[in-house]
């Protein structure tokens, strides 16, 4: 599968070696190398910490029946303290032969 960039504009083209006598020709082509890279994340959770803030509030809501509901309501501050890490691998390094073209075929 030929390159679809312009091996002639780039100096890959077949071309006579008059440096060496005979039938002699110079030429190249293009590949590609990879290296995979695997990343595992990872998270880990401390102690959480909840605080009461100010005073809670109560709401009473009448019911049809003459019944009250009551809601408490409560204001916190949450601390979540989060460690952050990730293991790192880089795999076998690979050459790709015949190598893509730039269409992804």
């Amino acid at each position: 599968m030929a390159p679809s960039r312009d091996t002639k504009r780039d100096g890959c083209e077949n071309r006579p070696d008059t440096k060496r006598p005979g039938c002699a020709r110079t030429t190249c082509t293009y590949t590609q190398v990879e290296l995979p890279i695997s990343i595992q994340p990872a998270a880990q959770v401390g102690d959480i910490r909840l605080t009461c803030c100010g005073e809670p509030s109560v709401c009473c809501r009448r019911a049809c029946d003459g019944s009250c509901l009551l809601t408490f309501t409560q204001q916190l501050r949450v601390e979540v303290p989060v460690t952050y890490s990730a293991t790192v691998e880089a795999g076998t390094i690979d050459l790709c032969l015949p190598p893509k073209d730039c269409t992804g075929k």
